[in-house]
């Protein structure tokens, strides 16, 4: 299968054809499947985060981990699911680092100032 060139349009391209091209390290295949999700992964994280600005970023790194993490798609699945856990451990692993640090009433009660 020859990669996309400048003569071929984004719809001759099927999604099948545009995995194996960015496994593969092709630019404009991954702008395709960018292009092809990027509504449906940001309409998933401000569902879970609540705050626009986040999704915007953790949609950006859902991108940024699809790139590195393409050629582990194995095929098992639908592509858009595979996306979907991808964007999911990506906005909980986000929630985690950024969860207020929980501790019990008497250790604060030793921190406050008498």
């Amino acid at each position: 299968m020859e990669k996309l060139t400048a003569k071929q349009t984004a719809s001759d391209l099927t999604e099948a054809e545009a995995i194996k091209q960015a496994k593969e390290g092709d630019a404009a295949a991954f702008e395709f499947l960018y292009k092809a999700h990027c509504r449906r992964v940001y309409s998933l994280c401000p569902r879970m985060i609540k705050n626009p600005a986040e999704a915007e970023d953790l949609t950006q790194q859902a991108f940024l981990q699809l790139f590195r993490k393409i050629s582990m798609f194995r095929g098992e699945s639908g592509f858009s699911t595979w996306l979907h856990r991808v964007t999911v451990k990506i906005v909980l692993m986000h929630i985690r680092r950024h969860k207020p640090a929980e501790f019990p009433v008497e250790d604060l009660e030793r921190y406050q100032m008498v």
